[in-house]
Protein backbone atom coordinates (compact mmCIF):
# COMPACT_ATOMS: atom_id res chain seq x y z
CA UNK A 1 0.00 0.00 0.00
CA UNK A 2 1.41 3.40 -0.92
CA UNK A 3 0.74 4.86 2.51
CA UNK A 4 3.02 2.17 3.97
CA UNK A 5 5.61 3.06 1.33
CA UNK A 6 5.45 6.71 2.44
CA UNK A 7 5.89 5.56 6.05
CA UNK A 8 8.96 3.59 4.94
CA UNK A 9 10.38 6.70 3.22
CA UNK A 10 9.85 8.78 6.36
CA UNK A 11 11.39 6.06 8.56
CA UNK A 12 14.43 5.87 6.28
CA UNK A 13 14.84 9.65 6.24
CA UNK A 14 14.80 9.77 10.03
CA UNK A 15 17.33 6.95 10.38
CA UNK A 16 20.31 8.29 8.42
CA UNK A 17 23.01 10.26 10.25
CA UNK A 18 23.95 12.16 7.08
CA UNK A 19 20.57 13.91 7.02
CA UNK A 20 20.57 17.29 8.76
CA UNK A 21 16.87 18.17 8.32
CA UNK A 22 13.95 17.60 5.95
CA UNK A 23 11.47 20.02 4.39
CA UNK A 24 8.17 18.64 3.16
CA UNK A 25 7.38 20.69 0.07
CA UNK A 26 4.34 18.65 -0.94
CA UNK A 27 2.66 15.44 0.12
CA UNK A 28 -0.74 14.66 -1.43
CA UNK A 29 -2.83 11.51 -1.62
CA UNK A 30 -5.69 11.49 -4.13
CA UNK A 31 -8.22 8.74 -4.70
CA UNK A 32 -10.43 7.80 -7.62
CA UNK A 33 -12.74 4.83 -7.95
CA UNK A 34 -9.91 2.70 -9.33
CA UNK A 35 -6.66 4.02 -7.88
CA UNK A 36 -4.78 5.98 -5.25
CA UNK A 37 -2.19 8.51 -6.34
CA UNK A 38 0.57 9.67 -4.00
CA UNK A 39 2.72 12.65 -4.91
CA UNK A 40 5.43 13.81 -2.55
CA UNK A 41 8.35 16.20 -2.68
CA UNK A 42 10.95 16.47 0.06
CA UNK A 43 13.99 18.72 0.23
CA UNK A 44 16.59 16.95 2.33
CA UNK A 45 19.45 19.03 3.74
CA UNK A 46 22.54 16.89 4.23
CA UNK A 47 25.13 17.03 6.99
CA UNK A 48 27.88 17.89 4.47
CA UNK A 49 25.94 20.96 3.27
CA UNK A 50 24.60 19.21 0.19
CA UNK A 51 20.98 18.76 -0.69
CA UNK A 52 18.75 15.99 -2.01
CA UNK A 53 15.46 16.78 -3.70
CA UNK A 54 13.15 13.76 -3.76
CA UNK A 55 10.09 13.92 -6.02
CA UNK A 56 7.95 10.88 -6.70
CA UNK A 57 4.48 10.08 -8.00
CA UNK A 58 3.12 6.63 -7.29
CA UNK A 59 -0.09 5.03 -8.50
CA UNK A 60 -1.75 2.15 -6.66
CA UNK A 61 -4.49 -0.04 -8.11
CA UNK A 62 -7.40 -0.41 -5.69
CA UNK A 63 -8.21 -3.72 -7.35
CA UNK A 64 -5.00 -5.57 -6.48
CA UNK A 65 -3.02 -3.15 -4.29
CA UNK A 66 -0.06 -3.14 -6.69
CA UNK A 67 1.69 0.19 -7.06
CA UNK A 68 4.45 1.68 -9.14
CA UNK A 69 6.44 4.87 -9.39
CA UNK A 70 5.16 6.61 -12.51
CA UNK A 71 7.18 9.82 -12.24
CA UNK A 72 10.34 10.55 -10.29
CA UNK A 73 13.29 12.86 -9.95
CA UNK A 74 15.97 12.42 -7.32
CA UNK A 75 18.41 15.33 -7.50
CA UNK A 76 21.56 15.18 -5.34
CA UNK A 77 23.88 18.18 -5.23
CA UNK A 78 26.87 19.27 -3.19
CA UNK A 79 27.15 22.30 -0.88
CA UNK A 80 28.01 24.58 -3.84
CA UNK A 81 24.92 23.52 -5.80
CA UNK A 82 26.87 21.35 -8.24
CA UNK A 83 24.99 18.27 -9.36
CA UNK A 84 26.38 14.99 -8.06
CA UNK A 85 23.68 12.80 -9.62
CA UNK A 86 20.10 13.12 -10.72
CA UNK A 87 18.00 10.08 -11.46
CA UNK A 88 14.80 10.77 -13.38
CA UNK A 89 12.36 9.40 -15.91
CA UNK A 90 11.49 12.56 -17.85
CA UNK A 91 10.85 11.42 -21.43
CA UNK A 92 13.92 12.84 -23.11
CA UNK A 93 17.15 11.07 -24.16
CA UNK A 94 15.13 8.52 -26.13
CA UNK A 95 18.33 7.09 -27.63
CA UNK A 96 19.51 5.67 -24.31
CA UNK A 97 18.93 2.08 -23.27
CA UNK A 98 16.41 1.99 -20.47
CA UNK A 99 14.49 5.00 -21.84
CA UNK A 100 12.96 6.97 -20.16
CA UNK A 101 15.08 6.13 -17.08
CA UNK A 102 18.41 7.98 -17.01
CA UNK A 103 21.02 9.50 -14.68
CA UNK A 104 22.76 12.86 -14.91
CA UNK A 105 26.25 12.55 -13.41
CA UNK A 106 28.30 15.60 -12.46
CA UNK A 107 26.60 17.89 -14.99
CA UNK A 108 23.27 18.25 -16.77
CA UNK A 109 24.93 17.16 -20.01
CA UNK A 110 26.60 13.94 -18.84
CA UNK A 111 23.71 11.47 -19.05
CA UNK A 112 23.82 7.68 -18.85
CA UNK A 113 21.16 5.02 -19.10
CA UNK A 114 19.23 4.31 -15.92
CA UNK A 115 16.74 1.77 -14.65
CA UNK A 116 13.42 2.06 -12.83
CA UNK A 117 14.17 3.18 -9.29
CA UNK A 118 12.24 4.48 -6.30
CA UNK A 119 12.86 6.74 -3.33
CA UNK A 120 13.82 3.94 -0.93
CA UNK A 121 16.39 2.60 -3.38
CA UNK A 122 17.85 6.09 -3.87
CA UNK A 123 18.18 6.65 -0.13
CA UNK A 124 19.93 3.29 0.21
CA UNK A 125 22.30 4.10 -2.66
CA UNK A 126 23.20 7.51 -1.23
CA UNK A 127 23.64 5.95 2.21
CA UNK A 128 26.13 3.49 0.70
CA UNK A 129 28.06 6.36 -0.90
CA UNK A 130 28.18 8.28 2.40
CA UNK A 131 29.26 5.10 4.21
CA UNK A 132 32.10 4.47 1.74
CA UNK A 133 33.18 8.13 1.77
CA UNK A 134 33.31 8.15 5.58
CA UNK A 135 35.20 4.86 5.61
CA UNK A 136 37.84 6.33 3.25
CA UNK A 137 38.13 9.51 5.34
CA UNK A 138 38.81 7.50 8.52
CA UNK A 139 41.78 5.66 7.00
Amino acid sequence: MITHYLDDINDALSSYEWIHFIETIRCDLEETDLKRILFYRFRVHLSDGGQLEIVERLVESKEDGEFSSTKYSFHWQDHAGTIIKRWDNAPHFSGLDGFPHHIHIGTEDHVVSGRPINGLQILDEINQEFFHANKKNKK
